[in-house]
């Protein structure tokens, strides 16, 4: 009798020792996979001057596509590729560099926010910043 009372205390403990393991853990996503995951929307610019005054707002919707092969491609709203290039990450994913196809330009920003439905990416110099949001 004391065999099957341990024997039914030890089943009916099973449940309680289960629900002590560790959850596994969804890996974050890498900052290249955020970006290529899906297309982007350009929504607006800010420009600030010197000082941190905001001078300056542009509304967008144009699209911006990120590749897995690390190029980039932008949309005007009515679809025309409007300009293309390389993109990488720098400095363990806080920057973000642009090269033109044609070498008209070549910048480097700061990342200032990644997630999954938003980007934000920023430049500044001596005359102020300049900063771009993008969301899904």
């Amino acid at each position: 009798m004391k065999k099957l009372v341990v024997i039914l205390l030890a089943i009916a403990m099973i449940p309680s020792i289960q629900s002590c393991k560790k959850k596994e853990e969804t890996p974050k996503p890498t900052a290249k996979e955020l970006l290529t995951k899906d297309d982007w929307t350009f929504v607006k610019l800010e420009f600030y001057d010197a000082n941190g005054n905001l001078t300056n707002t542009y509304n967008y919707h144009n699209k911006w596509v990120f590749a897995p092969s690390m190029d980039y491609y932008m949309y005007d709203d009515l679809g025309d590729l409007q300009g293309y290039g390389t993109w990488s990450l720098l400095d363990d994913d806080s920057k973000i560099r642009f090269q033109e196809h044609a070498g008209n330009y070549d910048y480097t920003f700061d990342i200032d926010k990644l997630s999954d439905n938003e980007f934000q990416f920023s430049m500044t110099g001596s005359s102020g910043k300049v900063v771009y949001y993008l969301s899904r």
